[in-house]
């Protein structure tokens, strides 16, 4: 129960102090101390109309107090138990007084304590701060210890921060009792009880609140104290500017022009509020007799506005892949996508409904009008944003962040329209309330309102069926009782059970699908790391390789099944869903192989909840799935408690309250709100996708102690990592994993950092790759195993400069030159590179090459065969989500192709083509 009131009322705070950290830190250039004062500043003038209304409620109280004190003492004098009791309730309600109203005395400490634990929550275990000092401040992560007397040492802050913090109490409670005095000074010395052992930036914090607080009770002595306030501020915004004009060098011309646009915005407020005033006099003076109307609709607003925002939005981003938010949280007995929506749902419920609903049950009658008008004019846009103005981003990695160089407003055209419609239905809302129809835009609320519930329900369903998917391949592990599943691994577990079974006397098949390994890395990593083309003894390269889609969604089937699953060969088979044809694709090669006396098995399929579990296991192939149930215990082996305790699915969880902020803004402003895929988060290395990397990584780098060998038989094993797919910088020169990265190695791509991390993550799994391969040798498997290694696809938009040879735009810019080598049985001698056109379909050709003559599809009866000899179709787009293809079609109407033949290195040798489908409706 405490947790769920922690998140609905104390985090969407700490998320708001948390974004104006990294806002100020920004601004003063990583000076934390400075950010620190920011963001107490910051949070007080937010604070500052809520305790404005807090204090005039307390006043109100104190002027009855005072009017019925003389009358309350005398009927005090002569009445006694429950005599006195029934005069003093009738003397009160004589007064429209109730002994709860005194209550309101406490309302202004019972608004800081939520900003007050935010704070605390936040900054108490903010490990940036560590070691960072700031003027006489040593360590902000630590107590200041500003004295020392002996060996005794004294946090000086605590002490200013009482000192002020009773300063300004006496000048507040100037004028009132000994008893409310005495309340704000024990106030003060439990906060110096409970900070006086705390960081020094948490004190600090404290004590730029306590000094602006004494400003606030000094400027309340003064006549127009708003007004002194407001030129103060002004000032203040003016020296910013200047700073950022003319004594920041680093500046940007956009942060320049940012702040002079904040300036003007700011310098107008008078002007706004005269222009309000006058027009809610003039024209909307009639509403004030139906704040109960308004009232309605803002709290059905902001019911609509969570059920967007903290159910739909996130809902439907889990629902595009249940498998893979599963293994972010969650234990390795249940892995529930659902657990990663918790936090989000009880913090945007907080944000939305709490928050919102306490700041409109404080406001006057005047604001709750403009407020109910202000969060339906949000809803309407907001549900206008996300359904019609949403912008193709691209698919979004696991951290909640989209692909390099996303444009998010898109052409003008595009942000210019939804401005104009953002306006028309500000006008809208307007002319209703200006004619009085407040109840018809509740009723359009409460459609929308109902509207969203069946979209929840079928996205939770969506979400279960994908749980239930994944559940059930790995339970059920297709029937079979030859390779057990995994079993569950508790960090201080060193043994796992090997599940990977290869053969001493027989022939093995292995195919590795290396998700997004970029096929022009390859001869980097070799000459970055010499040694590793010893380990690779044996293998033939094939730089001059395309794939045919440039996400696993459709670039996966025709590595897995063959020319036949290419994604035009796809959409003329009108039998089968695109799930069930991916499926078997999937299950091509080990349906094959079993026939032909191999023992087969599946590990880590991507999209296991894109198919049917029961597809599988009535095949009689062992399907698993891993991934993730060895990272504690690779951190442990490693001994990487930072990476450990870091739990990087806390970033996730806060992100997703950031999307649905992002998807109900207009396109011009969420470039702001994503800010390189930060959120406006703190953390440094905000880009590295450790969740993702942990899960990868570990299962490369156990495969030695996961694979096993059996004295007869022969086996296929179709294993696919997504290790390539992550973003990551490692360490260099292994390529390691670690949670501090000092040495990035070589730069190959002239400072592209996204680059970068790619060969970084292509680097490790080669690494990973190569000691698995020193294991197999070991156990005297290595020349009797037949090794294909392939990618789906590559990434899109690599950079081509420094040491890298320059690639056309057409390999470069669509994600379509993927890995591909492979070692026969028996090779040895040095890598070898073959310029042989080549595709990843030919992956099922070269696996059954020599073993098993006239290869048939097993589903289809076709032969197996290359259909590239008049080049190959590459199709163009970016829908790469389960989601987009329900039906069977693969390709829209009207589809773009690139068509290329024969060598990909020439310019000439690319066509772009379009083709029309009459059947194309692929949503």
């Amino acid at each position: 129960m405490l947790d769920i009131l922690f998140y609905v009322i104390i985090y969407p705070l700490e998320l708001i102090i948390e974004s104006a950290y990294s806002f100020f830190n920004t601004v003063v250039k990583h000076n934390h101390g400075l950010a620190v004062m920011g963001i107490s500043f910051f949070v007080s003038l937010l604070c500052l109309p809520l305790y404005l209304k807090a204090e005039e409620s307390q006043k109100k109280e104190r002027e009855i107090q005072t009017r019925m004190a003389k009358k309350t003492a005398v009927i005090k004098k002569y009445f006694k138990g429950d005599e006195r009791h029934m005069v003093l309730s009738m003397y009160y309600r004589e007064n429209h007084y109730h002994p709860l109203m005194a209550l309101r005395s406490s309302l202004s400490l019972l608004t800081q304590i939520p900003f007050f634990i935010a704070a605390y929550s936040f900054l108490s275990h903010f490990e940036l701060l560590r070691g960072e000092s700031f003027f006489f401040i040593k360590d902000l992560g630590a107590p200041d210890k500003l004295l020392s007397i002996g060996g005794f040492s004294i946090n000086v802050l605590p002490i200013l921060m009482t000192l002020i913090n009773a300063v300004s109490g006496a000048v507040y409670s100037k004028g009132f009792s000994l008893r409310e005095r005495l309340r704000l000074y024990i106030v003060a010395l439990i906060f110096l009880a409970l900070l006086y052992h705390s960081p020094a930036a948490l004190t600090l914090y404290w004590t730029c609140n306590n000094i602006f607080s004494l400003a606030k009770n000094t400027l309340a002595k003064f006549k127009h104290p708003e007004r002194i306030l407001y030129f103060g501020m002004l000032a203040a915004f003016f020296a910013a500017l200047i700073y950022v004009l003319y004594f920041r060098p680093y500046s940007q011309s956009g942060s320049k022009k940012i702040t002079k646009i904040a300036f003007a915005l700011f310098a107008g407020i008078p002007v706004y509020l005269a222009f309000i005033h006058y027009a809610g006099k003039k024209y909307f003076s009639h509403l004030k007799e139906m704040t109960k109307d308004a009232g309605l609709l803002f709290f059905l607003s902001c019911a609509a506005l969570f059920s967007l925002c903290g159910l739909f939005i996130p809902l439907n981003i889990v629902a595009s892949d249940p498998f893979e938010f599963a293994l972010i949280a969650g234990t390795v007995g249940d892995r529930n996508p659902f657990s990663v929506l918790r936090q989000p749902v009880l913090a945007s419920f907080g944000l939305f409904v709490f928050w919102s609903g306490y700041i409109f049950f404080l406001a006057s009658r005047k604001l709750k009008l403009i407020f109910s008008f202000g969060i339906s004019v949000l809803l309407f846009a907001g549900i206008i944003n996300t359904f019609f103005f949403s912008g193709e981003y691209g698919m979004l990695s696991r951290t909640l962040s989209f692909p390099e160089g996303t444009d998010f407003a898109g052409a003008p055209s595009f942000w210019m329209i939804n401005l104009m419609v953002i306006f028309i239905v500000f006008l809208l809302v307007l002319v209703m309330y200006r004619v009085k129809k407040i109840k018809i835009l509740s009723a359009l609320t409460v459609i929308c309102l109902a509207g969203f519930i069946p979209l929840i329900v079928l996205k939770s369903a969506d979400i279960q069926k994908g749980r239930a998917a994944y559940k059930a391949v790995s339970e059920n592990n297709a029937g079979t009782a030859s390779t057990p599943a995994p079993p569950p691994q508790s960090p201080d577990n060193a043994e796992i059970q090997p599940v990977i079974t290869l053969s001493k006397t027989g022939k093995n098949v292995v195919v590795i699908m290396l998700d997004r390994a970029v096929g022009s890395y390859l001869p980097l990593v070799f000459n970055d790391l010499e040694y590793l083309k010893n380990k690779f003894a044996g293998f033939v390269y094939y730089p001059n390789t395309v794939s045919f889609y440039s996400h696993t969604i459709l670039g996966a089937p025709p590595l897995f099944g063959g020319y036949e699953y290419t994604p035009e060969n796809s959409h003329k088979r009108k039998d089968l869903l695109m799930r069930d044809k991916y499926s078997e694709a999937t299950l091509m090669m080990p349906t094959l192989f079993k026939s032909n006396g191999y023992s087969a098995s599946i590990f880590d399929i991507p999209y296991v909840n894109f198919t049917d579990a029961q597809f599988f296991t009535e095949k009689g192939v062992s399907v698993q799935n891993f991934a993730g149930e060895y990272a504690d215990l690779f951190l442990k082996r490693l001994g990487e408690s930072a990476l450990l305790n870091s739990k990087p699915e806390l970033r996730l969880r806060r992100n997703f309250v950031m999307l649905g902020l992002f998807m109900i803004s207009p396109p011009v402003l969420r470039k702001a709100i994503y800010r390189d895929g930060s959120y406006w988060d703190t953390m440094e290395n905000n880009r590295q996708d450790f969740i993702g990397g942990i899960n990868s990584y570990s299962i490369l780098y156990f495969l030695p102690e996961l694979t096993k060998t059996a004295d007869s038989g022969n086996d296929f094993i179709l294993l696919a990592n997504q290790l390539p797919h992550e973003e990551l910088f490692l360490q260099y020169p292994e390529y390691k994993l670690t949670s501090q990265v000092t040495d990035f190695g070589p730069d190959f791509f002239n400072g592209d950092p996204s680059s970068l991390m790619h060969y970084h993550v292509n680097a490790a799994s080669y690494i990973l790759l190569a000691r698995w391969f020193d294991a197999l040798r070991e156990m005297g498997v290595y020349d009797n195993t037949r090794i294909i290694i392939a990618a789906d696809h590559d990434t899109v938009a690599y950079g081509t400069g420094g040491n890298v040879k320059p690639l056309l735009p057409e390999i470069a810019n669509n994600g379509c030159n993927p890995v591909l080598l492979a070692k026969d049985f028996s090779a040895s001698g040095d890598i070898k590179t073959d310029p042989a056109f080549m595709t990843n379909a030919d992956v099922p050709l070269i696996a059954v090459n020599g073993i098993i003559p006239g290869a048939k599809n097993p589903f289809t009866g076709n032969e197996l065969k290359p259909d590239k000899e008049n080049g190959v179709n590459i199709l163009q787009g970016d829908f790469g989500q389960p989601r987009d293809y329900p039906g069977y079609a693969a390709l829209d109407k009207n589809s773009h192709f690139l068509h290329v033949k024969d060598s990909i290195f020439v310019k000439e040798n690319w066509t772009g083509i379009f083709k029309e489908y009459a059947d194309g409706n692929r949503r």
